[in-house]
């Protein structure tokens, strides 16, 4: 692996390179450059897995949500923060907090998705604003 010396002020292939990991957790390469032994390092971009494009929960929290809400459920919420993190270019400090909040909220408006937690406007049957005849 190439990085850079800062004693030749060049780039070189560096010598007994080791893979280590920072303590932010970003992973690095150190080792040794071969024409003047100066200690070299390389950091490396830390693999991430995204769900979708912008969506971005760790492994413990995809998991916990998985338990929660199912695979299919989680996927789903997950799904749906895409969108609406898309559509609106809304940013969140932390999506699985969002999930959870947006649960919550569903919960408290009795499971109407989308419905103002102050309406008081039901859905009226079908029945009431069609005629009979046309269905």
């Amino acid at each position: 692996m190439q990085a850079y010396c800062m004693k030749c002020r060049a780039k070189r292939e560096m010598k007994d390179a080791k893979a280590i990991t920072m303590k932010n957790g970003k992973p690095a390469t150190q080792g040794v450059c071969p024409v003047c032994g100066t200690k070299m390092f390389r950091i490396q971009k830390k693999k991430r897995n995204y769900f979708f494009d912008n969506i971005l929960p760790s492994e413990e929290e995809y998991q916990k949500l998985v338990e929660r809400f199912g695979e299919a459920g989680t996927k789903d919420r997950l799904e749906g923060l895409s969108l609406y993190k898309k559509s609106k270019g809304k940013r969140y400090k932390d999506d699985y907090a969002t999930v959870l909040a947006w649960e919550r909220r569903e919960e408290m408006r009795g499971g109407q998705r989308g419905a103002y937690r102050g309406s008081s406007r039901q859905l009226r049957p079908r029945e009431t604003y069609t005629r009979p005849e046309d269905y």
